[in-house]
């Protein structure tokens, strides 16, 4: 005891004359509506030069509090990207209370804050950091260095900047490689980086950024002088068991004036070969093609996603990617795809048609052997600094070949039908910008963009059984032969052009002219091999039909703006024309159409915000709906359109609400209500399990409500999250003349947790219930249950174990029809210290399930499906790393 007080009483003084050294920095951040600023970036530079300058950034309640060494003087510089910064000086005699506040709308000037080594720069919209003052030489990539920066984090490819994400990414000033934010990341190396600089309001046309309002934001990586030049890349190389191979290579060549990227992928275990941002970078970034990307889904889509539901596979791909620029003023890109699928297919299917309480048992073998070919090109012209030209153009060629056998049992009767279809799809797109700032208050930009189109398909059905021999009551036979071909050839062209006129910084018109026009030609025609080549044009199978539609707007957007206030308006009037010839008649119309749009946005901080918006619009028939033979959909399915032509208007209300913190939480809910009047239905004629389905238009309004949820909040080290999603829609079907009152309920809740650290593995596990409901006449509901878990850890520096498990549960309305299925993948890796190579294996369906199984469920019939999934899979491979 006396020893306790005897340093108590040593210590003590100690204690207190430390207490007395410090002093106290108390930070308040808001907007300008005094609202709390979280994520602000606080800066505090000592004078003395040996003292290191302190980085922090502001909390959920927009606070920010230091303790330093009394009698310290410096300076004190708060920023936020977009506002104006603050900076002021202190004495180190007492403690600093501040209260500041952050507004927008500034002069764009530079502050220089000296500090060990360059100065950090804080523009308007632009901070950029010198990486020196934040590496210890440990640091091998971009990624490492960026987890070092203030305000910066990263994951799974994916980086943030004070909790907005980084959509585009640039490496001295010019886009690299379509703006991959993962390639740049993951490849660029440490040594050869000088600074980073965060772009917000980010455009691929610098000058209309102030102009044109975005939420993006870029990262633009500023090389030394001495690594100009960049040589990166990958290869791997694996096989197994069950002849099971993969082998990937990416080459990657950059220079400040071109660059050449090269991506290759042989493999039969069904993985993705890129991912989903690849995609759209190869296609030239997220604006490319505006709003109408020429490579949607068709091919390219499937590539991102891993698909082992094949019996068999094997695909070939190739991609190639070319970057050349001329005197800073000319830059051509160029890019091309390669691929070759092979599958064979095995599905078992269980139909309950729900009108008619008839049960299908259906057994699929289906070969598909298609090949693809993109070609994309884009060019861009800058006269001057406020001027640019922007080409795009792209050629896609499919070939797609299809053999369908499969027989199907309907009330104790069995069909064999087989299916042969041939189709070669080729479509040609081009599009032309202009962008010009005349001056700071007025700015145009016009485009024009052309697409053909064009598919020509040739199918073989047979069947021993026809459904519909009432359609062709002069033809009886044992066994059916159809021959279809089909020719489609679609142009289009449409004309935009929108001038704006920036009468101060709260107010800014732009008239808006658009024109749009299609031309489409259709000549489908079946033929019957019975004895003789029998058309059935007579029967109602097959036309030929030309279709038409003109579509000019004008129109008037306004953009008001008031501290966090966005509202934007556009009047618009359309005069549309559309008319078509076919088989049985012509058809024309013509219509005056306003459709106007309101959107409101209000921040009630720059992590929070709450939008609004309002749009009548209006939608051409689809040819579908307009042609009045019948298409032969499957074995028991027709389709018949109706040969009128009818504008569909739909209202839509949406907001939505997010409100963040990177750190700790973020939340995000969305809701949107659509009301469609006058649109195309069908109605359905239907005996036994043959289907006749019609167009025809629906004159009672139907509804649909949507209301979605996401949460997320973070403890250290977890994340526990919830999605939640709602969906209401109320239609009318029309079934065998009787006219049923339909309301279809689909709700799905998804709880998870995520776990990172440092020394702890990364894993995420979630839980989701689902189901749909339709109540009408007929009853009947389906329920999923999705088990997900992912897990990856490091150990020992130089081991990685990557698993991903899954279990569904799927239940109709019969718990008879109640399925499970499970999964579990795995990857091994060994990465020796200090080599470009390491090894890896990867145990692929390693439950060694046959099927997979999955039930379905649309408003004519509810669907259990088993498909043949690849078997048990290992692999034991090496990457290398250039």
């Amino acid at each position: 005891m006396r020893l306790f007080g005897f340093l108590l009483a040593l210590f003590f003084p100690l204690v207190t004359l430390a207490q007395s050294e410090k002093i106290l920095l108390s930070v308040f951040v808001s907007d300008s509506l005094n609202n709390p600023l979280e994520l602000a970036s606080v800066i505090i530079e000592c004078e003395d030069p040996d003292k290191p300058t302190l980085f922090s950034r502001s909390d959920q309640q927009g606070r920010f509090s230091l303790e330093i060494e009394k009698n310290s003087k410096g300076t004190i510089t708060i920023s936020y990207l977009g506002l104006e910064k603050f900076q002021t000086s202190f004495n180190g005699k007492e403690d600093v209370n501040l209260r500041v506040q952050l507004i927008g709308e500034v002069k764009i000037e530079e502050v220089y804050i000296k500090y060990n080594y360059e100065p950090i720069i804080i523009k308007k919209d632009n901070i950029v950091f010198d990486v020196l003052a934040f590496i210890d030489g440990s640091e091998r990539k971009l990624q490492d260095i960026l987890k070092n920066l203030p305000g910066f984090s990263v994951e799974d490819g994916k980086v943030k900047f004070q909790g907005s994400a980084v959509t585009s990414t640039q490496v001295d000033n010019k886009s690299f490689f379509g703006g991959n934010t993962r390639l740049a990341i993951e490849n660029i190396p440490s040594d050869a980086i000088s600074k980073i600089e965060m772009i917000s309001h980010f455009s691929e046309i610098d000058f209309m950024k102030d102009i044109i309002a975005s939420d993006d934001l870029g990262m633009n990586v500023i090389l030394k002088e001495s690594h100009k030049n960049l040589f990166f890349g990958d290869v791997e190389v694996a096989g197994g068991f069950e002849k099971a191979y993969a082998a990937h290579a990416s080459l990657f060549l950059y220079k400040p004036e071109h660059s050449f990227q090269f991506i290759t992928d042989w493999n039969n275990t069904g993985k993705e070969i890129f991912s989903f941002m690849d995609l759209i970078h190869f296609q030239g970034g997220i604006n490319s093609f505006s709003d109408r990307s020429p490579i949607q889904s068709d091919g390219l889509m499937e590539m991102t996603k891993v698909n082992r539901g094949h019996l068999s596979l094997n695909q070939q791909f190739a991609a190639g990617n070319f970057q050349k620029t001329w005197n800073s003023n000319l830059d051509l890109t160029i890019f091309g795809i390669f691929n070759k699928k092979k599958s064979i297919d095995n599905i078992k299917n269980e139909l309950n048609y729900l009108f008619s309480e008839t049960i299908e048992f259906r057994n699929s073998s289906v070969h598909n052997n298609n090949y693809s070919t993109w070609l994309n090109a884009r060019l861009e012209y800058k006269p001057s600094d406020f001027e640019v030209w922007v080409f795009r153009g792209i050629v896609s060629i499919n070939s797609l070949k299809m053999e369908d056998s499969f027989s199907s049992i309907l009330n104790l009767k069995a069909i064999d039908s087989e299916s042969r279809n041939k189709s070669l799809p080729i479509s040609w797109q081009n599009n032309l910008e202009w962008n010009k700032k005349i001056n700071p208050q007025n700015s145009i930009k016009s485009e024009i963009y052309y697409a053909m189109k064009s598919e020509m398909m040739d199918q073989n059905v047979f069947t021993d059984d026809f459904l519909f021999k009432t359609l062709i009551p002069e033809i009886n036979s044992e066994f059916y032969n159809f021959l279809r071909g089909k020719e489609l050839l679609t142009h289009s062209l449409t004309k935009k052009t929108q001038y704006y006129y920036q009468l101060n910084r709260r107010h800014q018109f732009s008239p808006i002219f658009h024109i749009n026009y299609l031309n489409s030609v259709l000549d489908d025609h079946y033929e019957l091999m019975h004895i003789t080549h029998e058309d059935l044009r007579k029967y109602g199978f097959g036309n030929n039909i030309h279709y038409t539609q003109l579509d000019l707007s004008f129109g008037l957007h306004y953009k008001f703006e008031w501290d966090s206030f966005i509202l934007k308006a556009l009047m618009q009037q359309s005069v549309l024309k559309h008319d078509f010839s076919q088989i049985g008649g012509e058809k024309s119309s013509s219509d005056w159409i306003f459709n106007p749009k309101i959107d409101i946005e209000y921040k009630f901080s720059e992590v929070k915000r709450l939008n609004l918006s309002y749009q009548y619009d209006f939608s051409y028939p689809r040819f579908r709906h307009i042609n009045n033979s019948f298409d032969l959909i499957s074995f028991n399915t027709l389709y018949r359109g109706l040969p009128v032509l009818s504008t569909e208007r739909f209202h839509t209300f949406s907001t939505s609400f997010r409100s963040f913190n990177y750190e700790k939480y973020n939340i995000w809910a969305y809701a949107y209500f659509t009301k469609r009047n006058n649109l195309f239905s069908y109605k359905g004629l239907i005996e036994n399990h043959s289907q006749i389905l019609q167009s025809f238009i629906q004159n009672s309004p139907e509804y649909n409500f949507n209301i979605s949820l996401f949460g997320e909040r973070s403890w250290r080290y977890i994340s526990p999250f919830v999605i939640l999603s709602s969906n209401i829609s109320n239609f009318i079907q029309v079934i065998n003349e009787s006219e049923i009152m339909t309301n279809q309920y689909s709700n799905s809740c998804k709880i998870g947790l995520k776990i990172s650290g440092k020394r702890l593995p990364k894993m995420t596990l979630s839980y989701e219930n689902s189901f749909i409901r339709y109540d009408g006449n007929i009853k009947s509901k389906l329920q999923n249950k999705l088990l997900n878990m992912n897990f990856d850890y490091s150990m020992l520096k130089v081991w990685n174990i990557k698993a991903d498990y899954q279990y569904v549960h799927n239940k109709g309305s019969d718990n008879s029809s109640s399925l499970v299925f499970n999964n579990v993948n795995t990857r091994i890796t060994y990465s020796p210290k200090s080599k470009p190579y390491d090894f890896f294996v990867d145990a692929l369906n390693i439950t060694g399930n046959k099927f997979q199984v999955r039930n379905f469920q649309n408003e004519l019939s509810t669907s259990i499906n088993q498909t043949m999934i690849l078997p048990r899979q290992l692999l034991i491979g090496l990457r290398y790393k250039l």
